[in-house]
Protein backbone atom coordinates (compact mmCIF):
# COMPACT_ATOMS: atom_id res chain seq x y z
CA UNK A 1 0.00 0.00 0.00
CA UNK A 2 1.40 3.90 -0.73
CA UNK A 3 1.78 6.12 1.61
CA UNK A 4 0.63 9.58 0.61
CA UNK A 5 3.26 12.39 2.26
CA UNK A 6 1.81 15.80 3.31
CA UNK A 7 3.82 18.35 1.56
CA UNK A 8 4.69 21.89 3.01
CA UNK A 9 3.36 25.05 1.21
CA UNK A 10 5.46 26.98 -1.17
CA UNK A 11 7.46 29.74 0.41
CA UNK A 12 5.96 33.34 -1.45
CA UNK A 13 8.96 35.41 -2.70
CA UNK A 14 8.46 37.96 -5.21
CA UNK A 15 11.12 37.03 -7.79
CA UNK A 16 11.83 33.33 -7.06
CA UNK A 17 9.11 30.85 -7.78
CA UNK A 18 8.24 27.48 -6.56
CA UNK A 19 9.84 27.37 -3.37
CA UNK A 20 9.36 24.46 -1.20
CA UNK A 21 10.09 23.38 1.97
CA UNK A 22 11.17 19.87 2.04
CA UNK A 23 10.54 19.27 5.60
CA UNK A 24 8.12 16.37 6.44
CA UNK A 25 9.12 13.79 3.20
CA UNK A 26 10.09 10.66 4.59
CA UNK A 27 13.52 9.54 2.96
CA UNK A 28 14.84 6.18 1.97
CA UNK A 29 15.54 5.16 6.09
CA UNK A 30 11.97 6.00 6.81
CA UNK A 31 12.99 9.24 8.85
CA UNK A 32 11.21 12.16 8.23
CA UNK A 33 13.54 15.49 6.83
CA UNK A 34 12.86 18.13 9.30
CA UNK A 35 10.78 21.11 8.46
CA UNK A 36 12.98 24.92 8.00
CA UNK A 37 15.96 22.85 7.02
CA UNK A 38 16.41 22.12 3.29
CA UNK A 39 14.26 24.39 0.49
CA UNK A 40 14.86 24.25 -2.77
CA UNK A 41 14.32 26.80 -5.04
CA UNK A 42 14.65 28.43 -8.61
CA UNK A 43 16.06 31.88 -9.61
CA UNK A 44 18.00 33.00 -6.40
CA UNK A 45 20.04 34.94 -8.42
CA UNK A 46 16.90 36.89 -8.87
CA UNK A 47 15.98 37.81 -5.31
CA UNK A 48 15.31 41.31 -3.95
CA UNK A 49 16.43 42.84 -0.99
CA UNK A 50 12.68 41.66 0.64
CA UNK A 51 13.10 37.96 -0.63
CA UNK A 52 16.57 37.77 1.30
CA UNK A 53 15.22 38.18 4.11
CA UNK A 54 12.05 35.84 4.47
CA UNK A 55 14.83 33.55 3.69
CA UNK A 56 16.86 34.35 6.28
CA UNK A 57 14.42 34.40 8.88
CA UNK A 58 12.76 30.72 7.23
CA UNK A 59 13.51 28.34 10.22
CA UNK A 60 17.21 28.02 10.92
CA UNK A 61 17.61 30.92 7.96
CA UNK A 62 20.15 30.40 4.65
CA UNK A 63 23.38 29.39 5.75
CA UNK A 64 24.20 27.27 2.39
CA UNK A 65 23.13 27.65 -1.48
CA UNK A 66 24.06 24.97 -3.91
CA UNK A 67 23.37 25.76 -7.35
CA UNK A 68 22.76 22.37 -9.69
CA UNK A 69 22.73 24.33 -12.60
CA UNK A 70 25.47 23.16 -15.28
CA UNK A 71 27.88 25.54 -16.19
CA UNK A 72 25.41 26.32 -19.85
CA UNK A 73 23.13 27.40 -18.01
CA UNK A 74 24.67 29.55 -15.56
CA UNK A 75 26.03 31.20 -18.63
CA UNK A 76 22.71 31.62 -19.80
CA UNK A 77 21.59 33.77 -17.08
Amino acid sequence: METIQEVSRPLNLSHAYNVRDLGGYINKNNCELMKGRILRSDSLHALDDEDVKKLLSYGEGVNYVIDLRSPYEIQKE
